[in-house]
């Protein structure tokens, strides 16, 4: 067993609901414990800020796709069909 112990910081509900963006800056990249009247009701874990500027990657969708699907199509009748359906549900 391990002498370390890991204290979370606390922030009250009423602190995260007034102060949200005050609460992200000053926790970024940490673990939070939300209390309300002394108890705990949530764990929040807010991710490191990224830089500004920094370049976000997007995950290849169309690849993403191919992987799942393959070259599979569906036909254009069963597309009328599948589209009449949806029409119907609503």
């Amino acid at each position: 067993m391990s002498d370390k112990f890991f204290v979370m910081e606390t922030v009250t509900v009423s602190e995260v609901c007034k102060q949200w963006p005050k609460v992200l800056a000053r926790h970024s990249g940490k673990e939070l414990e939300v209390t309300s009247r002394g108890r705990t009701v949530a764990w929040l874990r807010i991710p490191a800020a990224r830089k500004k500027g920094a370049k976000v990657t997007m995950p290849d969708f169309n690849a993403r796709l191919k992987k799942v699907f393959g070259e599979r199509a569906i036909s254009a009748l069963d597309a009328a069909r599948l589209t009449e359906q949806i029409k119907s549900a609503f």
